[in-house]
């Protein structure tokens, strides 16, 4: 008697825009020194309804507060940016693949945060439901982790009921992960950026 046996693939982790180019798989939680000062001294000269991504960047330290209001007035300020330019420009920024991970779990969306933020460090996060947004989630030298939403001016802990509150009734959680292994020369030409 013959046994039908299927083969199972095991599927590799590449994920992002780097996926159909074969680069690195993203295995690492992308992780930005962060300081009270930074977070403190954020300002925005320019209201802008999708600058939230702009926001975050300024917050770590990626571009200043000329730049990015600047940024606020344009176009960018204005209709914000995709998945795929958000980890074009942090391939661009590090030199390693980059995948902006999605799950429709918020306890593995947890999870992945109290499992890998080191303290001192910010994670790049974001979700989708109503709204598309991105923001920054913290962990401080104590080990308390923190909502930082400079958009709405909102730094929380996320232990509580009124924080958690900012982050409920979303259908897709994302943190940014990124490759161990730099990209090559030949690889990164492949996304158009020109060495």
């Amino acid at each position: 008697m013959a046994v039908n046996r299927r083969k199972t693939r095991k599927r590799k982790m590449r994920g992002g825009i780097g996926e159909i180019h074969g680069f690195p798989p993203c295995t690492s939680l992308s992780q930005f020194k962060i300081t009270d000062e930074q977070i403190m001294s954020f300002k925005r000269a320019v209201q802008s309804p999708m600058d939230c991504f702009i926001n975050t960047l300024q917050i770590l330290g990626v571009m200043n507060s000329m730049t990015a209001n600047i940024m606020r007035i344009s176009s960018a300020g204005k209709t914000g940016f995709t998945k795929e330019e958000i980890e074009k420009i942090f391939i661009f920024l590090s030199g390693h693949n980059h995948d902006f991970k999605s799950t429709a779990s918020s306890q593995q969306f947890s999870e992945w945060i109290a499992k890998f933020l080191y303290p001192g460090y910010a994670v790049f996060a974001g979700h989708e439901g109503g709204t598309n947004h991105v923001y920054l989630i913290g962990r401080k030298i104590d080990g308390t982790i923190v909502y930082i939403e400079p958009q709405l001016g909102i730094i929380c802990d996320l232990s509580s009921l009124e924080c958690q509150e900012y982050l409920k009734n979303n259908k897709v959680y994302r943190l940014m992960f990124n490759s161990v292994e730099k990209l090559s020369p030949e690889q990164i030409t492949q996304l158009g950026f020109v060495l």
